[in-house]
C-alpha cells in the first residue's frame, strides 16, 4: 500500500506511475454494482478494494455521487493509492462550471470530466479550479454511444477548442479506434481515455493499440460475478 498524498506529481504523471507499478491501464467506473445502480457506501469500498491491485483509476459519474452523496468523499479518501475521476456531465455556462469543479476537487477528486462542446470559455474556468487545487481537466471530445455521430464528427474541433484552454486529456470511444488513432495523430503529447470495452463493444487491445493511454471499463468488471477475476484479466490484456 502507498499513499499519493505523498506522491508529488501531477495527475498525468501519477497514473504513469501507478500504470508501470500495477502493469494496468484500467480505470474503472463504477456505475452500476452487480447490474444494480443503488448500493450503500460498505459495497462500494468492497469492490473498489477486491479490484485495486488491477487498476490505476476509479472513474466515479453522477449517478454515483447522487447515489452516495457527501460520502463519496468518504470512499475516496479510503483509496489513497488511486486515482479519481469525477465525470459528471459537466457542460455549463463557465461560471457554474467553475463552481462544478471546484465542488469537484473539494472532494477529494484527482480530475474531472467536461464536455468540450461548452466552449473554451467554461473549459478555461475548469482548468483555472484545477490548477488552483492540483487537479486535472480531461475533455469529452467524442463519444461510444450509437447517436453520438454529430459530436464524434466534430472531434477536432472540440479537441482543438480544448488544447486552447489548456487541457491536454480527452475521451475517445474504445469502439470506434479510427478516432483515437486520429487524436493521437493531432495530439501526440495529449493523454486519451477510452470508454466502451466490453458493454459497448470496446475491444481491451484495439484502442491501446491505435494510441489510447487508458481504458474507462465499467459493467465488464463490476456486474461480473467476480470483479476481482475480471479486472485482473483486463488488466493483463491491457499491458501491452
Amino acid at each position: 500500500m502507498f499513499d499519493l498524498g505523498q506522491f508529488l506529481a501531477s495527475f498525468r504523471e501519477t497514473l504513469d506511475w501507478l500504470s508501470l507499478k500495477k502493469k494496468s491501464r484500467v480505470v474503472v467506473a463504477l456505475d452500476t454494482i452487480g447490474g444494480r445502480s443503488r448500493f450503500q457506501e460498505g459495497e462500494v469500498v468492497k469492490l473498489i478494494d477486491s479490484v485495486s491491485d488491477a487498476i490505476v483509476g476509479v472513474k466515479l459519474g453522477l449517478p454515483f455521487y447522487l447515489n452516495l452523496g457527501p460520502s463519496t468523499r468518504d470512499v475516496i479518501k479510503h483509496f489513497q493509492d488511486l486515482v479519481f475521476i469525477a465525470d459528471w456531465k459537466t457542460a455549463d455556462v463557465p461560471h457554474v462550471t467553475r463552481l462544478i469543479f471546484e465542488n469537484i476537487f473539494d472532494l477529494g477528486f484527482n480530475a474531472g470530466i467536461i464536455h468540450a462542446f461548452t466552449g473554451t470559455k467554461s473549459m478555461s474556468e475548469a482548468v483555472n479550479a484545477a490548477r488552483s487545487r492540483g487537479g486535472d481537466v480531461i475533455a469529452v471530445v467524442a463519444m461510444s454511444h450509437e447517436g453520438s455521430e454529430l459530436v464524434n464528427s466534430q472531434m477536432h474541433v472540440l479537441a482543438d477548442m480544448a488544447v486552447k484552454a489548456g487541457v491536454g486529456c480527452f475521451v475517445a470511444p474504445s469502439n470506434n479506434t479510427s478516432l483515437i488513432q486520429e487524436l493521437r495523430a493531432k495530439h501526440p503529447s495529449s493523454k486519451i481515455f477510452s470508454p466502451g470495452v466490453g458493454a459497448q463493444g470496446g475491444e481491451v487491445k484495439a484502442p491501446l493499440r491505435m494510441g489510447a493511454d487508458y481504458l474507462i471499463v465499467g459493467r465488464l468488471i463490476t456486474d461480473a460475478p467476480n470483479p476481482d477475476d475480471a479486472a485482473r484479466r483486463v488488466a493483463s490484456e491491457s499491458w501491452i
